[in-house]
């Protein structure tokens, strides 16, 4: 509708079930846990992750996404709600989960660098490569820790679940929640991304990302 969803209350969660049909008709039903950024932090202070692990600890196949706020990290967080360094959270809430046996039931595991776009025209605004390179480029300076965690506890898991970087943008915002240009082609990629690595589908076309 063009506008942006309210932000998820810090402390709190959202739970969202849906299906999705892949270009075969078939259906790949998801329970959505989205976590605010914020909490990560405070379980990464605190240790209280009893909450998350009542909605995650479970025989579900699971897809974790961990999106990065690339914007709010290049500029070091000066203009940011949350001055936490998620390339300093994320690969403790890794081992949490991995202390926990969730990756032992995680297919994919996808690093989004999120507000793509801004850093493209700022940082990277003379690079003539493409979308996923640039992503992928930026993670290794800025993330290299959370990438090789992600493949150290892969390499200790019996379960080896793909790790895969994606450039994301919803597209142009003004006055921090009006959509003034809704990119769509981000979200379709992740959505393909989504179906291609749920257990229904044993096959298919789809486009070309970087896996680690």
């Amino acid at each position: 509708r063009g506008v942006l969803p309210p932000a998820t209350a810090i402390g709190s969660y959202n739970y969202v079930a849906l299906s999705l049909k892949d270009e075969n008709n078939k259906n790949h039903p998801f329970n959505l846990v989205e976590v605010p950024g914020e909490n990560y932090v405070q379980m990464t202070n605190n240790g209280e992750v009893e909450k998350l692990l009542s909605y995650i600890n479970n025989k579900n196949k699971k897809i974790l996404v961990f999106v990065i706020d690339s914007l709010a990290h290049n500029n070091g967080y000066v203009d940011s709600k949350n001055s936490d360094d998620q390339s300093l959270a994320y690969p403790n809430i890794l081992n949490m989960f991995f202390r926990n046996g969730i990756l032992e039931e995680t297919d994919a595991i996808y690093l989004v660098t999120n507000k793509f776009d801004a850093i493209k025209d700022s940082r990277y605004l003379s690079d003539n490569r493409n979308d996923d390179e640039i992503a992928l480029d930026f993670l290794q300076e800025e993330f290299k820790n959370l990438i090789n965690n992600c493949k150290e506890l892969r390499n200790q898991s019996k379960n080896k679940f793909k790790i895969k970087v994606l450039p994301y943008s919803i597209g142009s915002v003004v006055y921090e929640s009006i959509i003034d240009d809704f990119n769509m082609d981000y979200s379709l990629k992740i959505i393909n991304e989504v179906l291609a690595d749920s257990f229904v589908i044993k096959g298919g076309k789809w486009t070309k990302i970087f896996k680690l």
